[in-house]
């Protein structure tokens, strides 16, 4: 089954092939899993930079998967691309965080299956796009505190 990783390190979106079933997902988020929305419309804009996907939007519902327990661990991994992705997209509260990898499945019913083909190319336009408008926030915000525009 084709899925794809968020991890805070390393590639920011990494397709890879599972067994399917509850082992292996929880293998990759270490330990049991934790069911998290993920929904996400790519316009005109994205898609036209994908010479393989047609130039309209694109709306992808996947399903993400998390340690549930992993904000309990004693050292804690906190990924911060996924939990800025996915506070972008509602997956999660403001306030919340993703710890460990993020696994995204595709979805049949109740059932999980491999992620759309045009998942990957959407995400590795869209991940870096949302983490470049966090930074240009921050500077935004760090240089409009000490007068500059």
């Amino acid at each position: 089954m084709k899925a794809i990783i968020i991890k805070g390190t390393g590639p920011l979106v990494q397709a890879v092939e599972i067994e399917p079933g509850l082992k292996a997902m929880q293998d990759i988020v270490g330990g049991n899993i934790e069911y998290v929305p993920f929904r996400l419309t790519a316009g005109e804009n994205v898609t036209k930079e994908i010479p393989s996907l047609p130039n309209k939007p694109i709306h992808l519902e996947l399903s993400g998967w998390v340690n549930e327990e992993g904000k309990l661990q004693s050292k804690p991994q906190l990924n911060i691309v996924a939990t800025r992705v996915m506070r972008f997209l509602g997956g999660i509260h403001e306030d919340d965080i993703i710890v460990g990898p993020l696994l995204l499945t595709g979805q049949n019913g109740d059932e999980c299956d491999s992620v759309p083909d045009e998942a990957q190319p959407v995400l590795e336009i869209v991940v870096p796009d949302i983490l470049l408008n966090d930074l240009l926030d921050i500077l935004s915000h760090g240089l409009n505190e000490r007068g500059v525009k």
